[in-house]
């Protein structure tokens, strides 16, 4: 019997693009279910620690100590911090659940995702009727199987990203639809479905990670490509005032945080702003490169190795990359008016970029930055004559996507696998290193760690990251040389990393030399590293900061207490911002059994009324009340120590000098 017959003839296409999502769904569970298994990476730790807040139970008070301890970019991310909760309330914790809601929230994206396009496709090409249908399926099919996606969904801490991209596609969705609803001549309704876009995709997806804020320029994008500003009834200057008037407060807010992001080159990178963008031209290639054709090469989510370009042709790839982009833009605006969908698709992908890839003073490349852009990039195929080939290539391509991501979920799977695999083709990074050189060490010692990073110790570009790691792990066995402290003191400022990390550092390999570890190490030694790094970075509150703890924290491991003392003065007179070093330094005065200094340290920086600065940049921890929290614990710590008498006033004693023949550097 035919079964086809018993379904009615103008309902059969609906059928079978059913049975074809349907069939897309099933490989796209089978393909990731594998790397649900797997552990969690790098990021995922010290984001996700912050949920041993809720370790005895759920309360409104957890809840919020968690979202104030929890620092996720300068929103704090709320929305994504919040949706760890439905994998775990508290730390330490196992990753399936967070893997596993990953995974759904991606297929969700891809649902969103199948929706836009077969609109796009039916809008711009309604003559093809049913076809548009197997084409959507096929592009989704080609974007979520894709094997360069596996980082950004498996990567647990990743689902800032998913959740925003979801955001976002859905505030697209929404904004087609009050556009559709202008045009057929309600225009007040439409404006309001459009101004709930703005709130659905800027708003909720910037709760989630801050770069779906881009939706302000992906709406002017898609009103040239599809709608050309023109409502058909009503007011259009009030339709352009809705789309540009965002535009025009997202350059203003560029332009208010352009200082602290100048601050940020100087003092987090090793690269300068005209660096960065040279560099991202290389970048943007290599996602396009690895996202066209899948499986070619492996990054992961170590590119710490990636290298900056210096010029033009320092390397000489970064002039012919640079030269595709602008060439490739060209071609899609000259053609936007015959293939609109062609210079969506492109000019989608670079706005996608515009934050990540741009001129703010993140890390120069990392996989999942390309979930969102890559998105609508094939779009452009809609115009390739014969689409049953484009279709059947299409196919092919999604079948191959498939088989290759099967492959790699099961690396995934595996912790072992994953990290050597990313060591092994990320030779440059120092962190893909590490990682694994961490995971052998825990399981078989420090010999095992330090066979994995000897041949790394000979690159004569290693950086300072991993000469302070394989310093450590040379002096747990009381193997360090002094050729080794030499190779230490010679790579700093080589790939720069944040000075708290560099002076962590040096603290733990102070507890190595007090505790008779280290074969040749001394003091000395960590004072000139702490020195030298300090004169590695400019002037600057900050750095002065960390360099006077650093210092405090070696002379306390050498026992001289009033040089630890002075040291701690001059870290909280540096910087006045950092509050929660303040609480820690006067609390640790309390532990020393110093309580006259704890109670001089709980005076004389007391915060005050009023808002309190914050080195950390997370609106969340004031909306929350943290100033509260920081005030309270001040008083708490003040009526711990001081007398009535001691609280009326501030302890003016006198400060020791520091001993001569420790301290250098900068004044």
């Amino acid at each position: 019997m035919n079964l086809e017959l018993l379904i009615p003839r103008h309902l059969r296409p609906v059928g079978l693009f059913a049975l074809a999502v349907a069939a897309f769904l099933l490989l796209l569970f089978a393909t990731f279910w594998p790397a649900i298994s797997g552990p969690f990476i790098f990021d995922d730790f010290a984001n996700l620690n912050a949920l041993a807040a809720l370790n005895n139970g759920i309360s409104w008070e957890a809840l919020r100590q968690y979202l104030i301890q929890a620092n996720a970019g300068p929103s704090g991310r709320p929305l994504s911090m919040l949706s760890f909760l439905l994998d775990d309330v508290a730390w330490p914790s196992q990753p399936e659940p967070f893997k596993y809601n990953n995974l759904m929230i991606h297929a969700l994206n891809s649902m969103m995702l199948l929706w836009l396009t077969r609109s796009l496709l039916m809008r711009c090409f309604p003559e093809r009727g049913v076809s548009n249908n197997w084409l959507a399926v096929l592009l989704v099919a080609f974007w979520a199987l894709n094997p360069y996606q596996m980082s950004a969904v498996m990567y647990a801490v990743q689902r800032m990203a998913l959740l925003s991209t979801l955001f976002v596609l859905w505030g697209l969705i929404i904004y087609i639809s009050g556009r559709d609803l202008m045009t057929r001549g309600r225009p007040v309704a439409g404006l309001l479905v459009v101004w709930l876009a703005y709130l659905v995709a800027g708003l909720l997806g910037g709760l989630a990670k801050e770069n779906a804020i881009l939706f302000v320029l992906f709406v002017p994008l898609f009103e040239i490509a599809l709608f050309g500003f023109r409502p058909a009834v009503g007011r259009p200057w009030l339709l352009k005032l809705t789309i540009v008037l965002p535009v025009v407060l997202f350059v203003l807010l560029l332009i208010y945080l352009w200082p602290s992001h100048r601050s940020d080159y100087a003092l987090l990178r090793d690269f300068t702003v005209g660096e960065r963008l040279l560099s991202e031209g290389r970048a943007l290639g290599y996602y396009l490169w690895r996202y066209l054709l899948p499986g070619v090469g492996y990054t992961g989510i170590y590119a710490d190795g990636f290298s900056k370009s210096t010029g033009w042709l320092e390397p000489w790839t970064t002039t012919p990359w640079w030269l595709f982009h602008l060439g490739l833009m060209a071609t899609a605006l000259t053609l936007r008016r015959r293939m609109p969908l062609l210079f969506l698709s492109v000019g989608f992908f670079y706005t996608a970029h515009f934050l990540e890839s741009g001129y703010v003073p993140l890390e120069l490349f990392f996989e999942h930055r390309n979930y969102l852009p890559s998105t609508l990039l094939l779009l452009g195929l809609a115009y390739v004559p014969r689409q049953k080939h484009v279709l059947v290539g299409l196919l092919a391509l999604v079948l191959v996507c498939a088989g290759l991501n099967r492959l790699q979920a099961g690396f995934w799977s595996k912790e072992h696998d994953v990290l050597a695999i990313m060591m092994t083709e990320n030779p440059n990074s120092d962190r893909a290193v590490l990682s694994f050189a961490q995971y052998v060490q825990q399981r078989f010692g420090h010999e095992a760690a330090l066979e994995i990073m000897e041949p790394y110790s000979r690159r004569p570009d290693a950086g300072l990251e991993f000469w302070l790691s394989w310093m450590h792990t040379r002096c747990q066995l009381s193997l360090d040389t002094r050729q080794d402290v030499e190779g230490m003191m010679a790579s700093i400022g080589r790939r720069s990393i944040k000075p708290p990390f560099i002076f962590e550092r040096a603290r733990d390999l102070g507890l190595s030399v007090s505790g008779e570890k280290c074969a040749t190490l001394t003091f000395d030694d960590l004072y000139a590293l702490v020195d030298t790094a300090y004169g590695a970075f400019p002037d600057d509150p900050v750095i002065r900061q960390n360099h006077a703890v650093a210092l405090a924290q070696l002379e306390l491991l050498e026992g001289d207490y009033p040089g630890y003392r002075t040291q701690v003065y001059q870290a909280l007179d540096a910087y006045r911002g950092n509050m929660e070093l303040t609480l820690s330094a006067c609390g640790y005065f309390e532990s020393l059994s110093m309580p006259d200094e704890a109670c001089r340290c709980y005076q004389q920086y007391w915060p005050g009324e009023g808002k309190l600065p914050d080195m950390f940049r997370s609106k969340l921890r004031y909306l929350l009340g943290r100033d509260d929290l920081v005030r309270q614990q001040f008083v708490d710590g003040r009526d711990r120590t001081c007398s009535v008498e001691d609280q009326e006033t501030v302890n003016d004693a006198s400060e020791d000098s520091r001993p001569d023949g420790h301290h250098s550097g900068k004044e």
